[in-house]
């Protein structure tokens, strides 16, 4: 499982000062007090990851309240943030993840690691449909199908 960090409330990601020069310590920099809070990269960073867990959305999130989320290895590289107002809404763009598979299928055939079998086609339908209920297990559809919602489990 991979781990997402977004803003679950109006006003905007953003990490507090304190907690980007703590990062930025732990990751044996030298501190950067302009360093800016917006930076997406501390959404995965392991790092980052820690000081939320010791400090807190509170002490981490600067006028936001940061939420961290356990997202499946497989959706991680298919996220996709939206937001009003600043809340922002973590979701899984579907359609991006249905034709990275087939392209991934389509691979695997042209070069013949695969056959084209019908036996081939059913187990990569069926490998989509387990990474779709991966998908559906984490929330309802929304935006008219295009992004599942991933949800703290």
């Amino acid at each position: 499982m991979g781990y997402f960090i977004y803003n679950d409330d109006y006003g905007g990601y953003c990490w507090s000062q304190e907690a980007i020069i703590e990062i930025q310590k732990r990751h044996g920099k030298t501190p950067d007090p302009e360093a800016s809070g917006y930076d997406d990269k501390y959404r995965t960073d392991p790092i980052a990851h820690q000081v939320f867990d010791e400090w807190g959305s509170e002490r981490c999130g600067d006028r936001a309240k940061l939420v961290k989320v356990h997202v499946p290895d497989e959706l991680i590289n298919f996220i996709v943030l939206t937001e009003y107002d600043g809340k922002e809404f973590l979701g899984v763009d579907a359609a991006k993840l249905y034709e990275t598979k087939m392209e991934e299928l389509l691979k695997h055939v042209e070069t013949g690691t695969t056959s084209k079998t019908l036996d081939d086609v059913m187990k990569c339908r069926q490998e989509i449909h387990r990474l779709q209920e991966l998908a559906e297990k984490y929330g309802p559809y929304y935006d008219n199908l295009k992004y599942l919602l991933v949800k703290d489990v």
